[in-house]
């Protein structure tokens, strides 16, 4: 396999295809037996080859059953894994000097590391940036699932979906998917898009990917020249380009809207459909693990039980009982051998809905709950508001700036104040500030005040465990309540994998 071909195994896809359609259409016993099954061979092959994860499960008394074991075991986070990554990964070959320099070159995003992975980075919205290592057995879990459970199998998705739809007139028009995410980096977004633009030369030919980064303006020109059928991407950034079509100035017509990675209130989910006039559907994921839910026609998100195990935990790591929201939630992908992910503290707080739900789906029902973080509207020097994603503000900071433990404050209409919380902060803060001047002065905001300063003292965070960083503050002025009322709250960045996901997987 040459480093340009994509990572991909037609008979590992096919099979987990058509587990997951299986267990789809099943009752609950059958993803408990498919979980139970898979988490054995995960706690056996991480003992055999994680030292991590091997110390952990002899700590918890290995000879126990795997749920047992499993249950036993001392949570891990992502700043013990990235100092121990040597002896986290499972393949000897997979060194963390060689990674870095491999997402370092831009030009690679979506090229198959060490022939046979595919990598990607995530942010540090805990105050940790982290590297991860897909293998195919993950990579075809994940293509599965979004095929089988993602929204390209759900009436009204953009696609057709039934066979009078499949006869229409509509469904023969080619498709034009919009991803607006980060590209300036190898992130699991942009990754998983140039993955299957190498896979599926229809969706090189028919998909194209946007800069959240770049001045509203000329992004908007863009989607107007692209004239869209299908729009994927996060909800805050959602939001803007709809004020932006509300204004008249975006004139796309979608067939559908495609959202992940921040948390999608009801407000904001009515706001966009009536003003895109098309219908929208959300997913749950992480960089961690691409596939932890899917929407269904009823607008619940449903674990994927058969490949993820998620645990609501107190504060002192004890399981809270259903119905009932964890101080955090531990993550296990049961999917990826090569870079073990169980008993992950993910910082969401994640409650299981005990009704069942009216779609059917014996897959457990949850809600979600991430790290709070506002969309910013400001003024320019004429006095119109320019509304700012959370998203594209965060990543201005840490992917230029240097930056990521660090809370940003509107303090006025053209005011912001920034201060940062990294031990190392000092030595970053200037670069920064200039980097956020520089997006600010991209976005006509020349006259927007910052002030920057480091605090060695850190600031308080909230109910999820994660820091709000980007701070809309009630005495910003009072265009800034309608934004706040509409955007509510959405959740951290570390999620930015999942639109670029389902826009790349829903036509593999």
């Amino acid at each position: 396999m040459s480093a340009r071909t994509a990572v991909f195994s037609p008979w590992q896809t096919a099979c987990a295809w058509a587990d997951s359609l299986a267990v789809s259409c099943t009752g609950a016993a059958v993803w408990h037996e498919r979980r139970a099954h898979r988490l054995a061979e995960l706690l056996e092959h991480a003992a055999k080859h994680s030292r991590v994860y091997r110390e952990r499960i002899q700590a918890a008394g290995g000879r126990a059953d795997a749920w047992t074991t499993l249950q036993r075991m001392q949570p891990v986070r992502k700043r013990e894994l990235m100092h121990r990554f040597d002896e986290w990964v499972t393949d000897p070959a997979l060194r963390l000097p060689a990674l870095r320099a491999f997402v370092r070159d831009r030009d690679r995003r979506g090229d198959a590391f060490l022939d046979r992975y595919v990598v990607w980075e995530s942010s540090g919205s805990s105050g940790e940036p982290a590297l991860f290592v897909q293998d195919v057995r993950a990579l075809a879990a994940a293509d599965a699932l979004e095929a089988t459970r993602g929204p390209i199998a759900l009436p009204g998705a953009g696609l057709p979906s039934s066979l009078p739809e499949l006869w229409s007139a509509a469904a023969w028009t080619p498709q034009r998917i919009a991803l607006v995410a980060a590209l300036d980096g190898h992130f699991a977004s942009v990754v998983a898009f140039e993955r299957q633009r190498r896979l599926n030369p229809w969706l090189g030919a028919r998909g194209r990917s946007f800069s959240f980064l770049q001045p509203i303006a000329q992004l908007v020109a863009q989607l107007n020249d692209f004239a869209p059928t299908v729009l994927a991407t996060y909800p805050s950034m959602a939001w803007v380009l709809s004020e932006q079509q509300r204004a008249g100035r975006l004139r796309i017509e979608p067939r559908a809207l495609w959202t992940g990675g921040e948390t999608l209130t009801p407000a904001l989910r009515r706001a966009l459909s009536d003003r895109f006039h098309a219908p929208l559907h959300d997913s749950y994921g992480a960089s961690e693990c691409f596939f932890i839910a899917n929407e269904c026609r009823c607008g619940r998100l449903h674990l994927n039980a058969d490949w993820v195990i998620l645990e609501p935990v107190d504060e002192r790591g004890r399981s809270v009982p259903p119905g009932q929201a964890g101080a955090t939630t531990l993550l296990t992908n049961l999917a990826n051998h090569v870079q073990p992910i169980i008993r992950y503290d993910l910082g969401d707080q994640v409650r299981f809905v005990t009704a069942a739900c009216a779609c059917g789906s014996h897959l457990p029902v949850i809600e979600v709950q991430g790290r709070a973080d506002d969309v910013l509207t400001l003024r320019d020097h004429s006095g119109h508001d320019v509304h700012l994603a959370p998203l594209a503000l965060t990543t201005v900071l840490e992917d230029e700036g240097g930056v990521f433990d660090f809370q940003l404050r509107q303090r006025g209409p053209q005011a912001l104040e920034l201060e940062m919380f990294d031990v190392d902060a000092a030595a970053h803060a200037e670069g920064a500030c200039r980097a956020l001047r520089s997006f600010l002065r991209e976005q006509g905001l020349a006259s927007t005040r910052v002030q920057c300063h480091c605090d060695t003292t850190p600031a308080a965070r909230g109910r999820s465990g994660k820091r709000q960083r980007v701070i809309c503050q009630a005495h910003a002025g009072e265009h800034a309540v309608a934004t706040k009322a509409v955007s509510a709250r959405v959740a951290p960045r570390a999620r930015r994998a999942k639109p670029a996901a389902r826009a790349a997987r829903a036509t593999a």
